[in-house]
């Protein structure tokens, strides 16, 4: 098992080095899980969003987030994880798996705050929209 050195990781030297080995064994199949991971619940998340458009729409844009989110960092990971075990040059720099790391991390702050901030916003008006439209005229057939 590598060892890692928290001081060491965060100097460009380290990051930006072009000269990299391969994963370990352990730490490549743990990625390998992790982004096909993230891939099966971009599908589920998917397929739930299909399933929930007339059940419960506003449910709609927070499942097709989460989808974007997992598909997205799923199939970036694994190009990446390809990229770093076929030593390609400029892409199986260290800085990009950091970078993928950030920005899922930033994304997923945003889908959390969308989900306590805005959905329950959303789910009033679209009572208050099925209240409204109850009392509106059918048309006739």
């Amino acid at each position: 098992m590598m060892n890692l050195d928290w001081q060491k990781f965060f100097q460009p030297s380290y990051l930006f080095s072009s000269r990299i080995p391969p994963f370990s064994f352990l730490f490549r199949y743990v990625l390998l899980v992790l982004f096909l991971l993230y891939l099966v619940l971009g599908v589920i998340s998917l397929i739930l969003s299909r399933t929930m458009k007339k059940k419960k729409p506003y449910y709609l844009k927070p499942l097709r987030k989460f989808y974007t989110y997992f598909f997205t960092l799923g199939s970036t990971g694994l190009i990446l994880f390809f990229f770093r075990q076929e030593r390609v040059y400029l892409f199986n720099l260290r800085f990009w798996l950091l970078l993928w790391f950030v920005v899922g991390l930033v994304w997923l702050f945003f889908i959390i705050r969308y989900l306590i901030l805005d959905l329950p916003d959303e789910k009033r008006r679209m009572r208050e929209l099925e209240v409204y439209r109850r009392y509106l005229p059918k048309k006739k057939k």
